[in-house]
């Protein structure tokens, strides 16, 4: 085995140094002995008092090779020394990195900074810990990156207390709201925690409303639920998550203007985002972000950023850190949260790339053989808790993103086996002006209506058959083919759902007001106008709802309250009844 000193001469012929003698190189890592007998005594003196350092022996692309380091174990935490090639250096930085190869000379780390800080010949100190991030009450409201640190200085529990905490002196007292808060507002999580077990699980029958008429009716989801968003670039992804951030806005309670008597409840019950972004673009992200400060939801909502210009392992943990984000408001909160990949396909080319560079060999597509087990141990971690141990949820919406609409490729298949359901948007039906561009045939939700309020389920149950139908015989109509009466009807039937189903983005519906809107197309109320006056007429109809049923809407937050609100065919049917009146003076039809 070579010896320390014949290891750094020949990383200096390497480097194309002419003057190699030992006492220059070992002065210029800052060691300053000048015998070489010497210094090589008391390294070797010092690595066999202590085994946590070692030295860095290659880079390559984000990918460091170590020696020395003999106890290392895979996923630890290193920690890689900047500046000890200086000589005379006073203040040394340190970036860390994670072990994902060890041999029984080398441990290779990738590195969660700028590679081009780190030379060969630099120090590495082990931890012995895995990776922890810090989580807790405190980063909602910010943008953090995948190591938790935050990349703004905005939190809405720190705004809080610094608005109060002029009266809090005058008054002698911190609101109890406020300690809650603080006791709450975290400490760290694992990046890689083991999922609950069966015994600590229990069924998805708590809805999560999306206010997306054709999701909430045609594809349930419910809290624990793992739902894929899977369609091609530009096709509506994105805006299904904020329209599903804005709609639970509804819900919450946090986003509105604090007051003393909150108590810790108001935490519980408030339905907390996590959004975590794999390489996009800054500046989508920064416009993304201010668009929903506009819309107030950046107080329950924290936005997990790994950019394009990160480097691959950073953007490989962003969904982890996710997760451990989420992980604290269902375990620790017993509360509800809701988490957005945007998305696994960038995370998993960011794992082959990390892969190929660590010389794994490759398999499908190039990608590394564990890559469904990467994404499955992902997405594992989501569930709905039983009620022993706090009854706290975590719902992950993943996004996939195919090509040309292909979802049998390598990547969309594997998290569809995963997932408990898909929502697909097709590009023929974006390009045709539907907002979203589901594709009813091919988009399902395994938990099915046991997570649907009673009057949407009685509602729906045939509903998705009839769109599947009318999709089907669509193409036939357009060929001017005689056909059936019963055929014509659903036809018609289909014709004016699609057009009810078209919803303008960042305006999400509550539940009841879906209800009462397909009570009336499936009553036949909307079978004799035009169809160019259907989203005219859904609007009218939203707003004069309202005017019934706001205080109900927004003040009942009680599920009982509305599933009766729901079922009350009377209260419905003499609603829409005034505003058929309302219609025929209109003469919208």
């Amino acid at each position: 085995m070579r010896t320390i000193q014949e290891i750094v001469i020949d990383i200096n012929k390497q480097l194309g140094r002419t003057n190699t003698s030992s006492s220059s190189l070992f002065e210029r890592f800052g060691m300053g002995w000048k015998s070489e007998s010497l210094i090589s005594y008391r390294m070797k003196k010092d690595l066999s008092k202590n085994k946590e350092r070692g030295l860095v022996t290659a880079i390559h692309d984000g990918i460091v090779t170590i020696n020395f380091v003999v106890d290392a174990k895979n996923g630890e935490i290193l920690l890689l020394q900047t500046n000890s090639k200086k000589a005379k250096a006073k203040k040394f930085g340190f970036i860390k990195g994670m072990v994902c190869s060890v041999t029984t000379t080398k441990v290779d780390v990738v590195l969660f900074g700028d590679d081009r800080k780190i030379v060969e010949g630099d120090y590495v100190y082990r931890t012995g810990k895995l990776l922890n991030i810090p989580v807790g009450l405190q980063l909602f409201g910010k943008v953090v990156n995948s190591l938790g640190m935050p990349l703004d200085s905005r939190s809405w529990l720190v705004e809080f207390i610094r608005a109060t905490s002029k009266s809090n002196r005058k008054k002698g007292a911190m609101p109890t709201f406020i300690q809650r808060c603080l006791r709450y507002r975290g400490g760290s999580g694992k990046i890689e925690a083991r999922a609950p077990g069966i015994l600590d699980r229990q069924s998805v029958r708590e809805p999560i409303q999306t206010g997306i008429k054709a999701i909430d009716s045609l594809i349930p989801i419910g809290k624990g639920q793992r739902e894929l968003i899977i369609g091609d670039r530009q096709t509506g992804k994105t805006t299904i998550i904020f329209d599903t951030i804005l709609n639970l806005r509804r819900e919450n309670v946090i986003w509105r203007s604090w007051s003393r008597d909150y108590s810790l409840m108001h935490l519980v019950n408030t339905i907390w985002c996590v959004y975590v972004a794999i390489g996009q673009k800054r500046a989508r992200l920064a416009k993304l972000w201010q668009e929903g400060m506009r819309y107030q939801i950046n107080k329950f909502t924290c936005l997990v950023a790994a950019s394009s210009s990160d480097a691959a392992p950073l953007q490989f943990l962003a969904p982890y850190a996710g997760t451990a984000q989420g992980e604290y408001i269902r375990d620790i909160l017993c509360g509800d949260c809701v988490i957005f990949y945007d998305d696994l396909t960038k995370h998993a080319t960011a794992y082959r790339q990390m892969s190929l560079l660590l010389k794994r060999p490759p398999g499908r597509e190039a990608f590394p053989g564990d890559i469904f087990y990467i994404h499955s141990r992902l997405l594992e971690r989501a569930a709905k808790l039983s009620d022993a141990v706090g009854a706290g949820s975590l719902t992950a919406f993943p996004v996939v993103e195919t090509q040309f609409g292909d979802i049998s490729a390598y990547i969309p298949t594997n998290i569809i086996s995963i997932t408990d359901g898909q929502i697909f948007l097709e590009t023929e039906l974006f390009y045709r002006g539907l907002r979203p561009a589901i594709n009813v045939g091919l988009s399902v939700s395994r938990v099915g209506s046991a997570a649907q309020l009673n009057g949407m389920k009685r509602l729906a149950k045939t509903l998705k058959l009839d769109l599947a139908q009318f999709r089907e015989v669509e193409s036939f109509a357009r060929l001017g083919v005689s056909l059936d009466a019963l055929t014509e009807r659903l036809i018609v039937r289909g014709n004016i759902l699609t057009q009810l189903f078209n919803q303008p983005i960042r305006n999400p519906l509550h539940s009841l007001i879906q209800v009462y809107l397909l009570h009336a197309a499936l009553g036949g109320r909307f079978d004799f106008l035009k169809l160019s006056s259907i989203p005219v007429i859904s609007e009218a109809l939203h707003q004069y709802l309202l005017s019934f049923l706001a205080f109900k809407i927004y003040r009942e937050r009680d599920v009982e309250t509305m599933q009766a609100l729901c079922l009350e065919d009377n209260l419905i049917n003499a609603i829409l009844d005034s505003f058929d009146i309302y219609i025929s003076k209109l003469n919208l039809n």
